[in-house]
């Protein structure tokens, strides 16, 4: 629920940064170099974070060009024999530096002159203004994962001094008060709500600004804050629901079939089912796109499947524990080999799973460890299921991302 709430906290931010007028660190025309090798002129708007480009000052969504995410950026100085001053944003790697939606949630940008994908070269017409513009990218490049919250003068005034009172209060703590920070924190207990926490943890602060002598400058406006900052939580929690998961319980062993053979004896019905099949499939050809029957179905899900390649991940630990690659390398293959252990009695096909669907198991080992698996259905078209496996005991984890493909021969 936490990880939810930061998460959407972080959005809202990003999103608060990204439409607030107020927050641009810098602004102005520049001539950027166009894929064609001619230069097209700009507006450009540098936010903490990212720069976005526009053909016109007037900043409408019908004008927005692109957005460069800052933070997978390097810059540079770059000679030129032209007047002004000339820079380059690129990505070390050659990937793309652009996001896929822009401020409004466009997909599209206002047609230019095409732009390269993994770099982008600017001219400033000044020296002056290009080494302004070249300290500005370079903040920004630097702290791009701070984001400026949109503020107003008198709430940042309010803020600052509510957090000038309670830095004076925590300098003038000792051991004994920390400990007791923490003992009041109740970090073991689960049951409580996170707006229980939230008093707490307020009252405490200001217990410890009583004890240590400092008076708030500013009581009516972190009042204030730690109210409007109580209505997001509230809000945040209506929108949280706790996940439904299932108990664990032994599985039975399936039905296995002899070494080396993947065999099964086919009722008399169901044999001209099989030719009606066969009817429409060729060699190469995606079986995703043919309706197959029941009988050849495995009942139960591919996340499912996908746990039997993991039912001896105990031997990872001799891996783990072996310092020469080569050595540990063997011990990893060892492991992967034993996956294919299960042999079920005929090759059948497990259901698609659906978007969102989870599979979580867990298995005993010899040593008494246990190795924890969770599955997640993460795409549909195409399908991709992704999967977590971990064993902290032991000091190994997996993480694995799988695109299947099935395939007539």
């Amino acid at each position: 629920r936490k990880y939810r709430r930061e998460k959407k906290r972080v959005a809202r931010e990003l999103l608060s940064t990204l439409k607030d007028p107020a927050v641009v660190v810098l602004a102005d025309w520049l001539k950027v170099r166009g894929s064609l090798k001619g230069w097209t002129k700009l507006w450009c708007v540098l936010k903490p974070g990212m720069l976005l480009l526009y053909k016109s000052a007037k900043v409408k969504s019908s004008h927005w060009v692109g957005t460069v995410l800052l933070n997978t950026c390097e810059l540079i100085e770059r000679p030129s024999k032209k007047d002004g001053f000339c820079f380059k944003l690129f990505h070390p790697l050659e990937q793309s530096i652009w996001a896929t939606k822009g401020p409004e949630g466009e997909t599209m940008g206002a047609v230019v002159q095409p732009l390269p994908s993994s770099h982008l070269i600017f001219r400033a017409p000044s020296q002056a203004a290009g080494k302004c513009w070249m300290d500005a990218l370079e903040l920004a490049v630097r702290c791009s994962s701070i984001l400026i919250r949109s503020m107003t003068s008198s709430n940042k005034s309010e803020a600052n001094n509510s957090i000038n009172s309670s830095t004076l209060a925590a300098d003038k703590w000792n051991d004994s008060d920390y400990e007791k920070h923490f003992k009041d924190q109740d970090l073991d207990d689960a049951s409580h709500t996170d707006e229980n926490e939230y008093h707490r943890e307020s009252g405490h602060f200001s217990g410890a600004e009583a004890m240590s002598g400092t008076e708030s400058e500013s009581e009516d406006g972190s009042h204030k804050g730690d109210e409007e900052r109580r209505n997001g939580e509230e809000e945040d929690l209506k929108d949280d629901q706790t996940p439904i998961e299932t108990t664990y319980v032994v599985s039975k062993e399936g039905e296995m079939g002899e070494a080396g053979e993947q065999v099964e004896e086919l009722e008399e019905e169901n044999k001209s089912l099989i030719w009606f099949l066969l009817k429409q499939v060729r060699p190469g050809m995606d079986l995703s796109k043919v309706v197959l029957p029941t009988f050849i179905l495995e009942p139960r899900s591919f996340l499912d499947k996908l746990s039997d390649y993991y039912y001896h991940a105990d031997l990872l630990s001799k891996a783990v524990q072996e310092d020469d690659p080569f050595t540990r390398m063997k011990q990893v293959t060892r492991w992967y080999l034993s996956g294919f252990y299960k042999k079920p009695k005929g090759l059948k096909k497990p259901y698609n799973p659906i978007l969102g669907e989870t599979f979580r198991c867990y298995w005993r080992h010899p040593n008494g460890s246990r190795t924890f698996y969770v599955a997640e259905q993460v795409s549909h078209h195409p399908p991709v299921s992704a999967i977590y496996v971990t064993n902290r005991q032991e000091g190994f984890s997996l993480t694995t991302t799988v695109l299947a493909k099935s395939k007539f021969y």
